[in-house]
């Protein structure tokens, strides 16, 4: 399967170049639409194996139209964090990629898939070819959705938070303390605009009080229940 646009950066030439090489049987799904669609048929048909190819077009969800898949393809000539090799993995599905910034944070060799270079369709040819003989073995469902659950979007929350505070006795101890300061004294337009100003000299000392990146963060996130408090307080009134 080929999950994308269908433009120039993403490259769907050198997947289609690389499929006419190969000699046992196979088909693929391309999900996406764009303007390089006329030019990628065409390529297709010229290489006499369009009708191996499912046009699928645009869909909101991709993955709602894709019941089975051996592995997803990328061959974009750049990425940042691709959603593709996410989403792919993420459902049990190996990728091949090239090494194009995004993916080879998340794909290991051999593992959950594997890279090529930008453009070797030939080498594309050959990894996929030896899928096909048994040469390589798919990577099992369950190691491609483990390869991926630390980019889960509360485990990053977590590194973060771990980076920034270092323990929970850390974070826990200065969020009660500007939480009861919060709650003590200052009401909300005093601390829109303390947020603010601290937020603008955040590369610096922010005040007598608030001397470090990980004082702020305990006091956003104080100031965060402080306001959810609040809001369930008018609502019980």
């Amino acid at each position: 399967v080929s999950v994308g646009r269908l433009s120039p950066e993403k490259d769907i030439g050198t997947l289609i170049n690389a499929l006419a090489l190969l000699k046992q049987p196979w088909k693929l799904i391309v999900v996406g639409d764009g303007g390089h669609y006329s030019t990628l048929r065409a390529l297709a048909e010229a290489k006499k194996i369009n009708e191996n190819i499912q046009w699928a077009g645009w869909h909101e969800n991709p993955w709602n139209i894709v019941k089975e898949a051996s592995v997803t393809v990328i061959s974009s000539l750049y990425e940042g964090f691709s959603m593709t090799t996410a989403e792919s993995l993420a459902r049990g599905i190996p990728v091949v990629t090239t090494k194009c910034g995004g993916p080879e944070d998340m794909v290991v060799e051999g593992v959950n898939g594997w890279l090529y270079q930008v453009g070797d369709y030939i080498r594309l040819a050959e990894i996929l070819s030896k899928i096909q003989d048994g040469k390589y073995i798919l990577p099992k469902a369950e190691v491609c959705i483990d390869s991926i659950q630390k980019f889960d979007e509360q485990v990053v929350i977590n590194k973060i938070e771990e980076v920034i505070y270092g323990d929970t006795e850390y974070f826990t101890d200065m969020s009660s303390y500007y939480y009861s300061k919060l709650y003590e004294y200052w009401n909300n337009e005093d601390m829109e605009e303390i947020l603010i100003e601290h937020f603008k000299n955040r590369i610096y000392p922010f005040n007598n009080n608030i001397t470090n990146i990980k004082e702020l963060y305990c006091l956003v996130k104080a100031y965060n229940y402080y306001k959810c408090e609040e809001k369930a307080d008018i609502a019980n009134e």
